[in-house]
């Protein structure tokens, strides 16, 4: 066996390994999180992680994503520019109370810029003027995730059947 057919040969296994690695990353990425579009406001994009809705003594978990949207105005978190947020949230089942347990802030790279656990300990009325529409449309995606014959009314809508969202300049 020559150089070149050793070499050639040990770029075909490469390529093969390289194929294969490719294809369990995307399979792991995408059984990693379910990400559905739910609606959007001005500037950003919400989404919800179907797989993570849990309802247990009496409370609706669930994890919610935050995209900003192309060419929209960004906040900025430990200095740096906020690409994208999740938010871990409950809803009491019996009221309209929510609360955020959990929050991460990522870059424009997907690194983690910062988290926040427990930012809320206590359930919260959502007030829109003070806490932004987010809140309102946790609560509203959580109620309606938690009945099984909903489901489908909201996930993977086309944005023109979105229900529109009040206006950015209520949030946070």
């Amino acid at each position: 066996m020559t150089n070149q057919t050793k070499s050639s040969t040990g770029m075909k296994y490469l390529k093969i390994a390289c194929s294969i690695f490719v294809i369990l990353a995307c399979n792991v990425q995408a059984f990693a999180a379910a990400w559905d579009y739910v609606n959007e406001a001005k500037n950003y994009q919400y989404y919800i992680d179907v797989s993570s809705v849990k309802s247990e003594d009496g409370i609706i978990s669930a994890w919610m994503k935050e995209v900003l949207k192309k060419k929209a105005k960004p906040y900025i978190v430990s200095g740096q520019t906020v690409h994208e947020s999740k938010f871990k949230i409950q809803a009491l089942e019996s009221s309209d109370k929510i609360r955020v347990v959990d929050t991460v802030y990522y870059n424009s790279r997907g690194e983690v810029i910062r988290r926040l656990d427990a930012q809320y300990s206590e359930f919260v009325e959502p007030v829109p003027e003070t806490i932004g529409e987010f809140w309102l449309l946790t609560l509203y995606v959580c109620k309606v995730m938690h009945s099984d014959s909903s489901k489908n009314q909201i996930l993977g809508a086309p944005e023109e059947h979105a229900t529109p969202l009040p206006n950015d300049k209520q949030r946070r």
